[in-house]
């Protein structure tokens, strides 16, 4: 049962955005530097997820070291605490 939705599900989808493509193209088609500015703003658009994505990364990696720090500490004063 879950496979015929499935199926239908990608159906519609491939038909919506069928029907997207040809509707941009109709309205959007005499437009004469429209390929260049579709390239130029997904270039813009690149960048922008590249520095989000660094931006991400490093602070993660810095509450990770953080938490490792942490843990560290608690687990060298539980030692001393139970090693006596």
């Amino acid at each position: 049962m879950e496979e015929k939705y499935k199926i239908h599900a990608t159906h519609i989808a491939s038909t919506l955005i069928s029907i997207i493509i040809i509707l941009i193209t109709i309205k959007w088609g005499d437009i004469p530097k429209l390929v260049e500015y579709i390239t130029f703003s997904l270039s813009i658009t690149s960048l922008v997820l590249g520095i989000l994505q660094l931006l991400t990364v490093l602070t993660l990696h810095l509450h990770s070291f953080t938490a490792r720090q942490q843990l560290a500490q608690r687990q060298g004063k539980y030692l001393r605490i139970h090693s006596t």
